[in-house]
């Protein structure tokens, strides 16, 4: 004997499949954000923009977060970056250049000199920002609180072009690009 179904089961099965599939994308979108932080990317086409205006094709930007790249490349292929998409090919063809890229990028590069011109800490000054990288400028996402601190408190090295100064600065903007002091550059690590 055929199972018959009435109008109002069907109608209570419609509503329960929309209701999971509203919940299931919610949870997707929700999750998606916790992986990939929203970018203010306004804000990081402005910076981009601004450092192509000022800087010479192929200039190196020194980006703090590798899978910035496609963004930034995206919205300026004027410059280059010192690596992007996967950060494995760097580690895998020069590590000492790696891990100082990472000491660098968390901000333990060390910003004092100490008398017999070794460097506090691990060895790693901001001076390899430009030595090491070839880099003429910074980029830096608000999540580099630290190294965004060591670039302000050196600002005879690192002159900042992007918020321009009229950004009231309570806090770290969305992005924050710098230009390596070309007098400076490359960096004299007792200046560090």
């Amino acid at each position: 004997m055929p199972i018959q179904q009435t109008g109002g089961s069907i109608k209570w099965a419609v509503a329960l499949t929309a209701l999971a599939l509203t919940a299931g994308a919610w949870g997707i979108h929700h999750a998606a954000g916790k992986i990939q932080p929203e970018r203010n990317l306004a804000n990081l086409a402005e910076a981009l923009d601004v450092i192509a205006g000022q800087s010479d094709p192929g200039s190196m930007i020194f980006i703090t977060d590798w899978d910035l790249f496609p963004q930034c490349f995206y919205y300026n292929h004027h410059n280059t970056y010192p690596c992007g998409l996967d950060p494995m090919f760097m580690k895998l063809h020069d590590p000492q250049k790696w891990d100082a890229y990472c000491d660098i990028t968390l901000g333990r590069a060390a910003t004092n000199a100490v008398p017999n011109g070794a460097f506090e800490g691990n060895g790693v000054s901001l001076a390899a920002i430009s030595s090491l990288f070839q880099a003429e400028w910074v980029l830096l996402p608000a999540s580099s609180s630290r190294l965004f601190e060591q670039m302000n408190q050196h600002a005879n090295l690192f002159q900042r072009v992007y918020p321009t100064a009229e950004y009231r600065m309570d806090g770290q903007p969305p992005f924050t690009a710098y230009r390596i002091v070309s007098d400076a550059s490359p960096l004299d690590p007792s200046q560090i």
